[in-house]
């Protein structure tokens, strides 16, 4: 009759142990939380200083710290005064000074405040190094278009690469097939960005533009052709 009794209890503790890990598991770190299932009105959502929005969006940690986002299917960020916009969007980082931003598919690249445009297949940013590059598909092009003082300047080119010497200069390295068109600004080429509080994680953030240099020799690239004005 003991050891009968004795069976019970373990039975009784083993089922117990077994609802108890079933119910209390916790959620692995390196697990990506999926919010493909949210229905169509709650597809954006707030997510540390940016407001993302996709058909598919996951967030996670990595092992290492790193927080992780996918979005895919008509991709949206948005960050203090600029808005990604791509097929997909992949966001890695810890803080600030190593954020990394890549875009694949129609990306599109707009900053309010200092009246941004640019477009290609692919780009990235790197906000450490202020680093931020366009490329396009064999024979594309990418654009680089700045309104400022009534005027409308476009850049484009087989890849543009861009970096910030410092808060008031960016250098532009076009790469291949160079034109430069200069006209007057129309209400087209004006940016406008929902209104959001600035953030330090926005690539252009602190950046007052007052020049841009075409192959400077502050840029650490070679370029490969001349450039040209039409």
């Amino acid at each position: 009759m003991l050891i009968r009794l004795l069976a019970v209890v373990i039975c009784l503790i083993e089922i117990h142990s077994i609802c108890l890990a079933e119910t209390s598991v916790p959620v692995r770190r390196d697990k990506p939380k999926n919010y493909a299932a949210l229905s169509a009105k709650n597809k954006t959502i707030e997510f540390g200083p940016f407001i993302l929005k996709a058909e598919e969006l996951k967030i996670w940690v990595s092992r290492d710290e790193q927080n992780m986002i996918s979005l895919k299917g008509d991709a949206r960020v948005l960050c203090g005064k600029t808005r990604l916009m791509a097929e997909t969007i992949e966001l890695v980082y810890k803080d600030e000074h190593d954020l990394r931003i890549d875009l694949k598919g129609n990306a599109k690249i707009e900053n309010e405040r200092d009246q941004l445009r640019m477009s290609a297949q692919n780009a990235s940013l790197e906000y450490g190094r202020q680093f931020l590059s366009l490329t396009s598909r064999e024979h594309g092009t990418v654009s680089l278009i700045r309104t400022q003082n009534q005027q409308t300047t476009e850049i484009t080119a087989t890849h543009i690469l861009m970096r910030y010497k410092d808060l008031q200069t960016m250098l532009v390295h076009p790469i291949e097939n160079v034109k430069i068109n200069e006209r007057q600004a129309t209400r087209k080429d004006t940016v406008r960005v929902a209104t959001t509080e600035p953030s330090q994680f926005d690539f252009f953030n602190q950046i007052a533009i007052a020049q841009i240099k075409l192959f400077s020799h502050d840029w650490g690239v070679e370029a490969r052709k001349p450039y040209v004005r039409n």
